[in-house]
């Protein structure tokens, strides 16, 4: 049991946090008047899909769309609302926010010679991860490519020692990754650097070309819009087919009903929220400042409310919103980019040398200095890992550099 004083102390704590959260402001779920305005804006979305013939024509609709907010930052279209889905990256760019390049600008140009791209090859370079020549030049790229050349821009050269910088290779002819890395790595080499100076090198190397390949390719969105975009499509044409019934207010009002029932369930493992849910989730995170994460208890929605979470679209009962998202036309064309390959690649490239090089004969100096500490890679790796947990905007000067912003 406990003491007296003990429990004096818990009434207490117990007392100042029944203070704390009555006066604590509980996040305003949006209205039923909110979640009808969103729709207007997603049935306007909605109208030029259904216009549009093809999934390349929509990809260069939406490379406009990206572009237009890329410039504006208060311009407020299909971009800015996927944009807002996220609601940390865009906090963190809307704080940060970088000179644009927009993904537009990029896309449509060889990254070798600058050379018109057409808009079917763009298409499929940019969403399904194909591989192209340009008629121009004949260089070959895809879409990791571009990531290189964003890092060559943001780091032309590396630095080896206090005294020894290595330009940073060109683009290579195939536009591949190992290409560019196995040249660099042999540019470095080439320097004759001790071991400890190599290693430091490959540190840098891996923590910035990291960084570059996780950020979008448009410096002031950290995240491809057009993915986005793409991903909203069966969402969007879900809500679209049957604009009539989703503007009910009977049908809205348990939609907010099931969201806000959802988000008490929200936990760090999160749940994946049907349809009905995710429209007024989608208007919620429209108003950043009324949109709070409402974390408790990761209970079992049927334990909690004795209801099935999904009820098929067939037999959904009067005023009770449809949970299902239908099929999309276009729902296939996206092929996600993984970077676990290039990663894997990355990695391996830029490891610690664990065999000193040998000296080089009447070298004098650093140069002529290499560590044997078996120690070595391990403080490599500890290092590494702690610098590769920091975000991935900030890139410091200390080694490969050329760009404060990167």
């Amino acid at each position: 049991m406990l003491g007296r004083a003990a429990a004096a102390s818990l009434d207490a704590l117990q007392t100042m946090a029944k203070t704390v959260l009555a006066k604590a402001t509980r996040a305003r779920s949006p209205t039923v008047h909110d979640v009808h305005s969103h729709l207007a804006e997603w049935k306007t979305i909605y109208d030029v899909l259904d216009a549009t013939a093809d999934p390349v024509a929509f990809h260069a609709h939406a490379l406009a769309l990206e572009d237009a907010y890329s410039r504006d930052a208060s311009t407020i279209n299909f971009a800015a609302r996927v944009h807002q889905l996220h609601p940390i990256a865009f906090a963190q760019d809307t704080a940060m926010r970088r000179p644009p390049t927009s993904l537009q600008s990029m896309l449509s140009h060889c990254p070798h010679c600058g050379a018109s791209i057409a808009p079917t090859t763009a298409f499929r370079v940019h969403m399904q991860q194909a591989a192209a020549a340009c008629h121009a030049c004949h260089g070959r790229y895809d879409y990791e490519t571009y990531k290189l050349v964003a890092y060559i821009d943001a780091h032309p050269f590396c630095a080896t020692s206090t005294t020894v910088v290595v330009d940073t290779p060109s683009l290579p002819h195939d536009g591949s990754w190992d290409t560019f890395l196995a040249r660099q790595t042999a540019a470095i080499r080439a320097t004759r650097p001790s071991q400890d100076a190599y290693n430091d090198a490959q540190m840098t190397r891996r923590r910035h070309m990291l960084a570059s390949i996780r950020r979008g390719l448009n410096p002031a969105i950290s995240l491809d819009l057009v993915h986005g975009m793409f991903r909203q499509l069966r969402f969007l044409e879900t809500i679209g087919r049957e604009i009539d019934y989703w503007s009910d207010p009977a049908v809205l009002r348990a939609s907010i009903e099931r969201y806000e029932r959802f988000m008490a369930l929200t936990s760090p493992s999160p749940l994946v929220p049907t349809v009905d849910i995710d429209l007024v989730w989608h208007a919620h995170l429209t108003q950043p400042k009324r949109y709070a994460h409402l974390e408790r208890t990761s209970a079992l929605w049927q334990h909690a409310y004795n209801e099935p979470y999904t009820r098929p679209s067939a037999v959904a009962a009067e005023g009770t919103p449809v949970t299902e998202t239908s099929a999309s036309r276009w729902g296939t064309v996206l092929v996600p980019y993984d970077t676990t390959a290039l990663v894997s690649r990355i990695l391996q490239s830029t490891a610690p040398s664990r065999t000193p090089q040998p000296p080089i004969e009447g070298a004098s100096g650093d140069h002529g200095i290499y560590l044997h500490d078996s120690d070595l890679a391990f403080q490599y790796q500890r290092r590494a890992a702690a610098e590769e947990s920091n975000d991935s905007s900030d890139s410091g000067n200390d080694g490969c550099s050329g760009c404060s912003g990167d």
